[in-house]
């Protein structure tokens, strides 16, 4: 059964990697913010997963990743990690930038599973200089928050 190895996958990750991950995303905050950087992490889209591809018709779930993954599960443990630097963030009050949220599935934008065609590295520019643009227009010119008080 497909989907329970799917279950099995994420919850070995949220075991065994999710822990560690979770702590060294804190680590770069502390170590960010002792060296007066301003942390932004932005969470890693992916081609497959859920939905079909506009372009070339293909069911993004149904693609074979390796001889145990598929498109759906290696989609399903990004997400965790992805949940993971959101959490962090919300937590650390560190600007997340939901990347994997805005982007669309489609080969238009990925040359493979991760990488990003021309039009997909224009289209990353675009949703993260929109954030960056709204998020630096809110904090004052010392780099301090100005709607804190």
């Amino acid at each position: 059964d497909p989907a329970a190895g799917i279950e099995d996958a994420l919850l070995h990750h949220a075991e065994k990697y999710v822990p560690g991950f979770r702590d060294r995303l804190k680590g770069l905050i502390d170590i960010s913010r002792e060296n007066g950087i301003i942390p932004v992490f932005i969470t890693q889209p992916m081609l497959f997963g859920e939905g079909v591809d506009p372009v070339t018709g293909v069911d993004l779930s149904a693609v074979i990743l390796d001889e145990r993954t598929t498109g759906l599960a290696g989609w399903e443990i990004l997400k965790l990690y992805n949940e993971t630097i959101i959490d962090v963030g919300r937590q650390e009050s560190v600007l997340v930038i939901d990347l994997a949220g805005e982007m669309e599935k489609s080969s238009e934008y990925f040359y493979d599973t991760l990488h990003f065609t021309n039009s997909g590295s224009a289209e990353v520019a675009r949703i993260i200089c929109g954030h960056l643009k709204e998020y630096l227009g809110r904090r004052g010119r010392d780099g301090s928050s100005s709607d804190r008080s």
